[in-house]
């Protein structure tokens, strides 16, 4: 909960036409401060001079121990100000000012909080937090312990905020927040860990405000978004929080993907909650293990996206109220959906409706998770990604993503025009390779090789979505592999290079790999 800032003044006390006011320059204050009290003494709407006002100031809350005791005297237009220092160990909690003359009084307060400000001109307050500043690169310099109901709160845009390694740990009050963010944009907050508030990290209308390679724990949510937006959640370990690792509320058209990172998103009550007409979110690559009640929770929420994710071991692996419609599972054949470790169905088939000849690592059988919601292509093995990148000739680079199921990647050494990796399997156990081309950067020359010995039997199958080639691989471990996927570059008039750049500008490369099935 964010105070009203006191200079919202309570309403002022009067008696017999005497009217006085009382207010501090700011609603919080650090140990060490200087609190400044003003207000303002009348009799029947006319200024008072040379009246004394007694200014005492009680509290924390509840103790009605004395503070500090003053006096000021009215000035020509019935204004009076005093103002004295808080002692560095000084109590945190609510303070209670009160200012009495000619038989009337009014009171405001003020907090005492350890709470630390991004402030909206960049500064870091308090001033001595232990935060250094680098233009929009704030770097914490230690770890934070924080006593007050908020750890940081951000009010600047466009800043990142890294951790540098260093853990925020909480009390668990009611209404705490590790991070706080209220209405402000393209925030970074990365590469910290997060720790015992109610909410980890709590955003409120933030568009374009990223969390990523932060671990989030033993909060009530991981994360909590209230009418987020534009946001990515990347590369996360959020465990053993006590509701939802993360909470989408009211909010839209956020990644919550490694995009080639996972998320790892274990032992929490639920892993992610959707909910209060969220939409357009896409849920991609991530692993979710062992919580305790669900995998993914939808409620009314609509037209969002689920897929490329690993499912392990949820009481619960996906639940969708009636009141929710048109999100999906899967990102169609032969991307496919997602795995789940409770998927009962065998891989004998091929193709959108698998009913072709040969497997593809595709179960044959839809994952049900209600009526109106299946993944129409569930995998048999999970995700293990793995980023690279791929460099043409040209000098251009790709990104690519290996993943893998059932091995290991053991080494990615790529030439100029050729992806070269090894995998490592169980001997004698099958296994599958799923490799995505663009279309534009390779057309009739493409083939894989295992061993130096090109793959033909069985030849590889290629699928074309349009935009993409698809090329599924049945191999079989003996030894240690070593996978090689020749690519050519087109040569490109200059004229069109930039159009052609554009149109290959995302390669995908995933290894999908199974155990071969016992003979009955």
């Amino acid at each position: 909960m964010i105070l009203i800032p006191a200079f919202i003044l309570l309403t002022p006390a009067h008696a017999g036409g005497w009217q006085i006011t009382v207010q501090t320059d700011r609603s919080y204050y650090h140990a060490g401060d200087i609190v400044y009290i003003s207000g303002r003494l009348t009799y029947s709407n006319g200024p008072r001079q040379s009246v004394e006002v007694a200014i005492s100031v009680t509290g924390p809350s509840g103790s009605g121990d004395q503070y500090y005791y003053g006096s000021s005297t009215t000035n020509t237009d019935g204004k009076y100000a005093a103002n004295f220092r808080l002692e560095s160990n000084a109590e945190l909690g609510t303070y209670v000012v009160h200012a009495n003359a000619e038989g009337v009084q009014s009171q405001t307060t003020f907090q005492i909080n350890d709470t630390i400000y991004i402030k909206s001109d960049g500064d870091v307050e308090p001033a001595n937090a232990p935060i250094s500043r680098n233009g929009d690169l704030y770097n914490l310099t230690s770890s934070i312990p924080a006593n007050s109901t908020n750890g940081i709160i951000i009010e600047r845009n466009d800043i990142i905020l890294n951790g540098m390694g260093f853990t925020l740990n909480g009390k668990g009050l009611v209404n705490s927040n590790g991070i706080y963010l209220a209405r402000v944009s393209n925030i970074t907050i990365e590469n910290m860990s997060i720790e015992s508030f109610q909410n980890g990290v709590n955003q409120y209308y933030c568009p374009g405000c990223h969390i990523v390679d932060t671990n989030l724990f033993s909060n009530g949510n991981g994360i909590y978004y209230q009418q987020a937006s534009s946001s990515r959640i990347e590369g996360n370990n959020i465990t053993k929080n006590g509701y939802a690792g993360i909470l989408l509320d009211g909010s839209y058209d956020n990644s919550i993907s490694g995009n080639s990172l996972a998320n790892t998103i274990s032992s929490n009550f639920g892993a992610i909650s959707i909910r209060g007409s969220s939409y357009n979110n896409n849920i991609v690559n991530n692993n979710f293990a062992n919580n305790t009640l669900y995998g993914v929770y939808i409620e009314a929420s609509y037209s969002n996206s689920i897929f490329h994710n690993n499912f392990f071991n949820n009481t619960r692996q996906g639940f969708v109220t009636p009141d929710s419609s048109g999100n999906v599972w899967d990102s169609g054949y032969p991307s496919g959906g997602n795995y789940w470790s409770d998927y009962k169905g065998i891989d004998a088939k091929s193709g959108p409706h698998q009913d072709q000849p040969g497997s593809d690592g595709i179960g044959d059988a839809p994952y049900t998770i209600n009526a109106n919601n299946k993944d129409r292509y569930p995998f048999m093995s999970a995700w293990v990604p793995t980023l690279t990148t791929f460099t043409a000739t040209n000098g251009t680079e790709y990104p690519v993503t290996i993943t893998t199921a059932n091995a290991t990647i053991t080494q990615i050494n790529s030439t100029p025009n050729n992806l070269n990796f090894t995998v490592t399997g169980t001997p004698n156990t099958n296994g599958s390779l799923l490799i995505i081309v663009p279309k534009g950067l390779n057309t009739t020359a493409l083939k894989v090789t295992v061993n130096g010995t090109a793959l033909t039997n069985p030849a590889p199958t290629i699928i074309d979505n349009g935009t993409h080639y698809f090329i599924y691989c049945a191999i079989t471990f003996h030894s240690t592999l070593q996978i090689l996927v020749p690519f050519v570059v087109p040569m490109i008039p200059m004229g069109t290079l930039t159009a052609t750049v554009s149109m290959i500008s995302v390669l995908g490369v995933y290894i999908k790999l199974r155990r071969k099935k016992t003979p009955s």
